[in-house]
């Protein structure tokens, strides 16, 4: 918990969600650090740039706190920076949520190898909560005594249309059968519940992720497949968004902004109910595809940026709240 006042209070939550972020990255690189100070350099006969009023160790001081000054400058500390205020939107196109894993073992395993993306299976897969005995036993009796299905069926003749006119009538079997056990209601099409879907897949919904070392770990939680509330229409969808704007992106201004966010900020300002979500942690990652068995899949792998803390949280937190974000050290 990060707490500043009453009016001004913040939670810290343990999210994961791969976005396309503009970070304030590469901005250092784009500055003329030698004429930060007013004094025009010069090179002596060793290549070294030095300045003819002040000594190099002056010198490196005064720019480096100047380059802190135009730093904190340069970064948006509005609500309108999505790294001080992200929206969860489940319309964003470039951004995918990740639920039912262990963020601790996310950050091991993307650190060594690479992962998948599983979403939610189709609706002609049975669900894991029709399994059970009790299930089974309900939905064979309900074949031979239920008279709606009957009528439905003894309707039906040999033609091609009356197959999926079968498989019509079983699915409503089962939705009576389902609503007699108090299973969730499963609706498909634009009428979608996602989180009944998952519950009835054996998904956890929850977006407020576990841990492992305080409840356990489940052998989907080692696999190389990272869970989403998505079917995979939408999660193929949203990965081809995301992987064609982070490309488009890189291959203009050469900067990067593809990111794992890991853990978010809830903050609220003075007199105001609307809470605000910032991401705390930034691993930097690559998407890759490739075609198998004629469709794409897409590969998420760490990249060489590493992990950095979200430098336009810090700043604000230092500004409005007095408050210092801890750095990471080296073997963090």
């Amino acid at each position: 918990m990060l707490a500043a006042s009453k009016s001004q209070r913040s939670t810290l939550t343990s999210n994961l969600l791969l976005g396309d972020y503009e970070t304030e990255a590469g901005m250092n690189e784009q500055i003329d650090v030698a004429n930060l100070t007013g004094v025009e350099p010069v090179e002596d006969c060793d290549g070294i740039f030095t300045s003819p009023h002040v000594d190099t160790s002056d010198w490196r001081e005064d720019t480096e706190f100047a380059i802190s000054r135009l730093r904190r400058k340069l970064i948006d500390l509005s609500r309108r920076n999505p790294l001080i205020s992200f929206r969860h939107s489940g319309t964003s196109a470039t951004t995918i949520r990740i639920v039912d894993e262990r963020p601790d073992l996310v950050f091991e395993h993307i650190g060594r190898s690479a992962y998948r993306f599983e979403g939610l299976p189709d609706q002609d897969e049975i669900p894991q909560d029709e399994l059970t005995p009790e299930f089974q036993i309900a939905f064979e009796r309900a074949l031979i005594t239920d008279e709606e299905y009957l009528a439905e069926i003894e309707a039906l003749g040999d033609a091609e249309e009356d197959a999926a006119k079968m498989q019509t009538a079983e699915r409503r079997l089962r939705a009576r059968v389902r609503a007699a056990l108090g299973l969730p209601v499963l609706s498909y099409g634009k009428g979608l519940d996602v989180r009944a879907l998952a519950k009835a897949h054996g998904f956890d919904s929850s977006y407020e992720l576990k841990f492992s070392d305080e409840h356990g770990v489940e052998d989907h939680h080692e696999d190389d497949r990272l869970r989403t509330l998505l079917v995979q229409k939408d999660l193929q969808k949203k990965l081809k968004g995301t992987w064609e704007k982070y490309r488009l992106h890189l291959r203009e201004t050469g900067l990067h902004t593809l990111y794992l966010a890991m853990g978010f900020v809830e903050w609220f300002e003075d007199g105001k109910a609307q809470a605000n979500h910032a991401p705390v942690l930034l691993m930097a990652v690559e998407l890759d595809r490739k075609i198998v068995r004629g469709k794409y899949e897409y590969m998420l792998s760490s990249h060489d940026d590493g992990v950095q803390v979200n430098v336009a949280l810090a700043e604000k937190m230092k500004e409005h709240w007095g408050l210092d974000m801890p750095s990471l050290g080296e073997d963090e």
